[in-house]
């Protein structure tokens, strides 16, 4: 490039330039952007870059809508959450957080010796009240079975409180030996009623159920008494149904409501 040589080593307007800078135009046969341009093409550039255009507000989120094919999500809305549908991010509302209880059942336990409340699958935790029970005949114990299983499948982690004369307590050793049921209680006086409540957790899985069942006399008579346990329940099915019965079937129910709420987490 003999012209940019004689520009170089002229005397007069360019010597601010070295003949270094000049030298990198050697070569050059056109105008220098024109090249520049001719390096990448406008349509070469359009697929391997994603236009700043594609985002237009703050918060925006550019994301694949398809194989090499970027799209943007604008940005959702003040306590929403990043979720997929349709196998692309999209926003939605969060869910609503903690347990929900739905009352299934209110069954009253005032004739027969048994009550059972069915229609529980899909219900993963279960919060059952024992209201004002009674049976007819004294000292009959109040017991508890899933799904009608009576295979020795219930370990209640529990201690026995029984009243004693002048309704002292006395506290019997604890057992967690496999059971055909749940003790709840027991009334020594027909006069007397049940009271408490059960959970129970995991009652939609297949695997084990843990729960607590507290059910107390209203008593003051001899012989009256609790079993306030923690148990497992080692059935492999979901729990779909609860019977509360008269132990063995001895004695029959004449007053109290047996109340059943669900809740899917």
């Amino acid at each position: 490039m003999t012209k940019a040589r004689d520009l170089a080593n002229a005397s007069t307007a360019l010597s601010a330039v070295s003949a270094t800078e000049l030298g990198y135009l050697d070569g050059v046969t056109s105008a220098v952007q024109t090249q520049v341009d001719a390096k990448l093409a406008t349509t070469t550039a359009a697929s391997t870059y994603v236009p700043n255009t594609l985002t237009t507000t703050t918060g925006d989120i550019i994301y694949a809508s398809g194989a090499n094919t970027p799209a943007r999500l604008g940005i959702g809305g003040t306590g929403q959450v990043m979720t997929v549908a349709g196998g692309v991010p999209s926003w939605a509302t969060a869910a609503a957080g903690g347990s929900s209880f739905t009352e299934l059942a209110a069954t009253a336990t005032t004739s027969g010796t048994s009550v059972t409340v069915s229609g529980l699958s899909g219900y993963n935790t279960l919060f059952c009240y024992f209201e004002g029970i009674s049976m007819a005949t004294a000292n009959v114990d109040l017991v508890v079975t899933f799904n009608g299983d009576t295979a020795n499948n219930y370990y209640g982690y529990t201690g026995r409180f029984q009243l004693g004369s002048g309704g002292i307590p006395t506290l019997y050793g604890i057992t967690n030996a496999p059971y055909p049921r749940l003790n709840a209680g027991v009334c020594a006086n027909v006069a007397d009623t049940l009271g408490g409540y059960m959970q129970i957790f995991g009652a939609n899985s297949t695997g084990p159920k843990v729960g607590t069942l507290n059910v107390w006399p209203a008593s003051t008579t001899a012989n009256s008494t609790a079993y306030p346990q923690g148990f497992r329940y080692a059935g492999t099915s979901v729990i779909s149904s609860i019977t509360v019965a008269s132990n063995s079937g001895a004695a029959n129910f004449d007053a109290g409501t047996f109340r059943v709420l669900g809740a899917t987490v």
